[in-house]
């Protein structure tokens, strides 16, 4: 590869510089460049290099088809009930993360229920619940009183996703069957987290507090 010109010419000069590029067995490559001298104060320039260059604010059209496919259908919800505490129900569907329904201690209150507009066929629930880093809860969904998923959800940064059995109906319930368990403090956060020699664990209850429930159809 070879180079010629000057790196740095006097000033207001006009310079060519010359780049060309060889190699045995191909053909070389070459290019021309015209450079002149920059103004300089304490080594710095007082030119910015984009002054003077013309702008390009074309663009291709829009194009016709979606920039995106949709993979999830969230179902409308018509109702919200609940087994206690039914006024703050909906709060748990109103795409605030700071507001939460939670249930009386009475266990069998620990449920909140869902009714659509229609028959639908849901296959995904994501789930934001209380303490999600540090508790997992025993739930049983069921769709029309059947039992579409039950077990135990795991720990996480924030929502958790449960894949549901298919099924048709109008009545989605989301109910706790025990007590949560406690989880060693394996997810915390790294700023502000609290020394484990300041916390102060509270007794777990029989409470389902669930701050967003979205429900997502099986298929479109």
């Amino acid at each position: 590869m070879s180079c010629f010109g000057l790196c740095h010419p006097p000033n207001g000069r006009i310079v060519l510089i010359e780049l060309r590029a060889e190699a045995e067995g191909l053909k070389s490559a070459e290019i021309e460049l015209s450079s002149h001298a920059v103004l300089e104060k304490d080594r710095l320039s007082t030119t910015m290099p984009d002054a003077g260059l013309p702008s390009n604010l074309m663009r291709c059209p829009t194009p016709p088809d979606p920039s995106f496919h949709q993979t999830r259908f969230p179902i409308a919800v018509a109702s919200i009930t609940a087994g206690s505490n039914a006024a703050d129900a909906a709060k748990s569907q109103d795409d605030d993360d700071y507001t939460h329904w939670t249930s009386d201690e009475t266990p069998g209150n620990a449920w909140i229920e869902y009714v659509f507009a229609k028959p639908e066929s849901p296959g995904q629930i994501d789930l934001k619940l209380a303490d999600f880093r540090l508790l997992r809860y025993p739930l049983r969904v069921t769709l029309d009183r059947a039992t579409v998923w039950e077990g135990i959800t795991p720990i996480s940064f924030g929502y958790c996703t449960l894949q549901l059995k298919p099924a048709s109906g109008t009545h989605l319930r989301i109910a706790l069957t025990g007590l949560p368990v406690r989880e060693a403090d394996r997810i915390r956060e790294l700023a502000g987290a609290v020394p484990a020699s300041d916390r102060v664990e509270r007794a777990i209850k029989s409470v389902l507090s669930v701050s967003e429930v979205e429900i997502y159809r099986a298929n479109p």
